[in-house]
Order: structure tokens, then sequence, then C-alpha cells
């Protein structure tokens, strides 16, 4: 009785499985693409965003942060510290949001992977917010233990972000960046040059 009862439960076990002893088919890997992005319904959670995209090495986020013109955006400007713009003005003549990618994904590909990449904003000032527009006064820190030669990997310095709010979405983003220089550090505006 007990054999015929062990017969009974291999057999449906077998019948059951109908590739029991096949070979499974190879897996694609997790792809873990964790990211911290909220949505920015303040000019505070865009930089929070920011710092979060650099972090996280992700140029799609980061440029989420800046407007887009071809999305109905006001026309997206960055103006460097003085004393670069005096050094780089070729550079900086028609620099646009494509730059701004153009040099994020050159820093991602100049950083290894287990490097630092961060940047911390502090001393937050505001000053105006009104229903479509803000302006915040900010100092920032930017680590990008990068490969490159002759490029400061630590800057430091002052930024005025001039917000506007999207039309559609209703979420904030950054149309104005002004960069300055503090002390004697090398600004943000110097590793752009030199990407």
């Amino acid at each position: 009785m007990r054999t015929l009862f062990a017969f009974t439960i291999f057999t449906l076990m077998i019948t059951g499985c109908d590739s029991l002893f096949d070979i499974r088919p190879v897996e694609e890997p997790e792809q873990h693409t964790s990211s911290q992005w909220q949505p920015p319904t303040t000019p505070k959670q865009v930089l929070t965003n920011m710092e979060n995209a650099v972090l996280e090495q992700n140029a799609d986020n980061f440029m989420r942060c800046l407007s887009d013109s071809t999305a109905g955006e006001k026309p997206f400007r960055f103006v460097p510290d003085h004393e670069t713009l005096a050094n780089y003005p070729q550079v900086f003549a028609d620099w646009s949001r494509a730059d701004e990618k153009r040099v994020f994904q050159e820093m991602e590909s100049n950083v290894p992977r287990d490097s630092l990449y961060q940047l911390v904003f502090s001393d937050k000032s505001e000053q105006y917010e009104t229903s479509d527009s803000a302006q915040v006064e900010i100092l920032y820190e930017l680590r990008v233990h990068h490969t490159k030669e002759n490029l400061p990997r630590d800057v430091s310095g002052r930024a005025i972000f001039t917000f506007s709010r999207n039309e559609t979405q209703r979420n904030w983003v950054i149309h104005r960046w002004e960069d300055f220089k503090e002390e004697t550090m090398p600004t943000w505006s110097e590793l752009k040059a030199g990407f």
C-alpha cells in the first residue's frame, strides 16, 4: 500500500510538470534603476531633485530640472561667473540646455562607477516667490572625482536660480542659472568650460 501511494505521488509530480528536466532559459539581470525623483511642486524640490540627479548620475533627471523651450517653457539660460566668462567667452557665447546635457554626460563618462559624485546646496535664501516665478540664492559644493586631467574635481560657489512654473503640469523648473565665485575655489562654470 505504501509503495502504491509513493508511486502515485511520483507519477502525479512528473505528469504535472511540463518540462521537469528541461534547461531553464537564461534570465536577463534585473535592472535596479532606483531614482529619488519627486514631482517638483516647489522650487526647493527642484533643488533636491538636482542633488539626487547628480548623486545618481542621472542625466535625464538633471535635465528635467532645467526649463525646456521645446516643451513651451521659457528658454534656459546659464550665466557663468565673470572670471570664467572672461577666460572662455567663446564657450559660453551660445550656451544652451543641450550643452548642459553634454557636459553632464561627459562628466558621467569620466567618473569611475565607484567614485564620488555629489552636489550639496546650503544657506538657501529666497529672493522672492510668486504664483509662477521664484528666485533662490544658494551656496553649492560639487564633487566630481573624474579622470580628466587639469580640471578641478571639487568646485564651489554661489548660484542664483530663477524658476518658472510649467503651465501644463504646474511643476517648477530652472530657466536662469547664474554662477558666482566665492573666495578662491574653482566654480561650476570652470568645470563646465573644461568639459
